[in-house]
């Protein structure tokens, strides 16, 4: 129980450390210094070291025996000693007793070994018994800034790797958008000028495209950021050049090879002109890097890219160079087929115009040959075989010439996508009965049995039936042509199993067959097969017949087992496309 009155005193045995704090044991502070984790100096007025717990050995490499008594200018690096201890008397002097870590920035410390680290330290001063004692705690970070150097380095290379990896979407978008912009017109010039407009501002401040004409390098498109600069890009645009002289796409027109000029002096710029008023406007731009990469397609340079990169602008790199070599290849490109597709066109246009001429300036006299032969035919009952075969062949030759006009007129059509058509609701049957008139007595004549059947209630069919007729006829003639006299020809419309909108019409022969390897050339214009044939054609009939059925929508192939003859298929829609109903 508490006796009254009386406060409680400490437990027995306990210290009292309000009472006894200046008579602490020195092994207590000793051994609180001892465990500590970071070093404890403490350093005389003289700044010489008193006390060096365990950590600042581990820390410093020095023995508490190798230190004591010894200047603390030996822990510091030498060449910030005299400042060190500078700032210790500046310590001393003031009225600020400690200052505490972080208080100050950070210091260097020197190892036995003399290898420096980097250490946080705080500082306290202490009067004792007339004496002056300065105590440091000092941490080494070396791990920490290891470690915030290593955590810097990542985060460093994981911005790049992003920056590389937003750098690579932006630049395939752009490509995607170039790639789509050349690809959607075949007028060079006009696609040329969108290219430049596209490449201004995103990879050039401003742009220059030649395109070599007439074997001289002519300005199609250019295109600049800012009013001022196009104005001077307009007249550099319009400035008369030569072509042997130097201008700033020459080198990669001439040798075909891309140039980056990271700094754009003056006299680099003098050397790619060739008039001071030349010069004059091109220092206008103020460019401060450019380069340039020739339009090369299919082994030829058809012309070059200027980038200019002016004023504050980033100089260009050579990934810049690198990426504007893939915008140049895809523009060659436009430019190449623009080329090829006007040539195209203009092959095209002559050869309507032939056309044209052979249709009707050739048909009058072979329509005079026919009638002159005719007349001679009825008028000679009484001629001799010798005669009538000479009228014979006349009639023919005529009848073969038509033949070759008209199927010059189809192929053309049919090539440049104009085949007449018109469709209408076709019965089937009618068709075929059509195609038996034509051929019973060719067939007959030919010792060649012809088979025509249609699977019935076939519907009716929305074709122009007079095409379809033309088809079945070309591939009966040539069915004919290779069946020898004994042989069968099998024509056949039918239905397609699980398809209720398209029929299938087959022409089957006997014949010799078509070689493996002649298959695959058996539509193309003007092929001829190198097999014995009752008689010449155009090589023009499979090409037209292929062309008919594809303006139908349908398709024709063939198949063939040599010595056992061929068969042709085409399918056609029943049912008729919207817009043509």
């Amino acid at each position: 129980m508490k006796r009254s009155g009386t406060a409680p005193g400490p437990p027995t045995g306990a210290l009292d450390l309000q009472k006894h704090e200046t008579r602490l044991p020195p092994e207590l502070f000793r051994g609180i210094i001892a465990i500590a984790a970071d070093a404890v100096i403490c350093i005389d007025r003289e700044q010489r070291i008193v006390l060096f717990n365990q950590s600042a050995e581990r820390i410093f490499g020095y023995s508490a025996a190798e230190v004591e008594g010894e200047p603390l200018a030996m822990l510091i690096p030498e060449r910030v000693r005299d400042l060190h201890s500078r700032h210790v008397d500046e310590f001393g002097a003031s009225k600020v007793e400690s200052r505490r870590m972080g208080d100050r920035g950070e210091i260097m410390g020197r190892r036995k070994s003399g290898e420096l680290f980097p250490a946080e330290a705080s500082i306290s001063r202490l009067e004792l018994n007339g004496h002056r004692i300065y105590t440091a705690v000092l941490r080494d970070i070396t791990e920490r800034r290891r470690g915030e150097a290593e955590l810097a380095q990542l985060m460093n290379r994981e911005r790049t790797a992003r920056d590389a990896a937003e750098g690579a979407e932006r630049r395939s978008a752009f490509l995607a958008d170039a790639s789509a912009l050349l690809d959607a017109s075949l007028d060079y010039a006009t696609t040329l000028q969108n290219l430049a407009d596209l490449v201004v501002p995103k990879l050039a401040d401003v742009c220059f495209i030649d395109v070599i004409e007439d074997d001289r390098a002519s300005r199609v498109a250019s295109a600049a950021t800012s009013q001022m600069l196009r104005r001077t890009a307009h007249a550099l645009h319009q400035f008369p050049r030569r072509s042997d002289r130097p201008y700033l796409t020459r080198e990669s027109i001439v040798f075909g090879r891309s140039v980056l000029v990271r700094e754009a002096l003056p006299n680099a710029l003098a050397r790619v002109t060739q008039h001071p008023e030349h010069l004059r406007l091109l220092l206008e731009l103020e460019p401060r890097s450019y380069m340039t990469t020739p339009l090369r397609a299919r082994g030829h340079t058809l012309g070059a890219m200027a980038f200019i990169a002016t004023g504050k602008s980033r100089g260009y790199t050579q990934r810049d160079l690198a990426f504007a070599e893939q915008l140049a290849r895809r523009a060659a490109m436009a430019v190449d087929n623009a080329r090829l597709y006007g040539e195209a066109q203009r092959a095209t246009r002559a050869r309507d115009e032939i056309l044209g001429i052979v249709s009707h300036d050739l048909r009058n006299p072979l329509s005079a040959i026919s009638m002159c032969a005719s007349a001679l035919e009825e008028d000679m009952p009484d001629a001799g075989d010798s005669i009538r075969y000479l009228v014979n062949t006349i009639t023919e030759s005529a009848g073969w010439m038509n033949r070759l006009i008209q199927d010059l007129l189809d192929i053309a059509s049919i090539e440049t996508g104009r085949l007449s058509m018109e469709r209408r609701s076709v019965d089937i049957g009618e068709l075929l009965a059509q195609l038996e008139t034509l051929f019973t007595s060719a067939a007959r004549s030919s010792g060649v049995r012809l088979l025509v059947d249609t699977e019935p209630g076939l519907p009716r069919v929305f074709v122009d039936g007079e095409r379809i007729l033309q088809l079945l006829a070309n591939l009966v003639a040539n069915a004919l042509k290779f069946t020898p006299e004994g042989g069968e020809i099998a024509v056949r419309a039918e239905a397609i199993p699980d398809d209720s909108t398209r029929i299938r019409f087959t022409v089957r022969d006997s014949g010799c067959g078509i070689p493996a390897e002649q298959l695959p050339h058996i539509f193309d214009r003007f092929w001829h097969a190198r097999r014995s044939a009752r008689e010449r054609g155009t090589g023009l009939g499979l090409a037209i017949s292929k062309g008919i059925a594809e303006a139908h929508g349908g398709t024709l192939y063939a198949e063939s087992d040599v010595g056992r003859g061929s068969t042709f298929s085409f399918v056609l829609p029943v049912i008729a496309p919207a817009k043509e109903r």
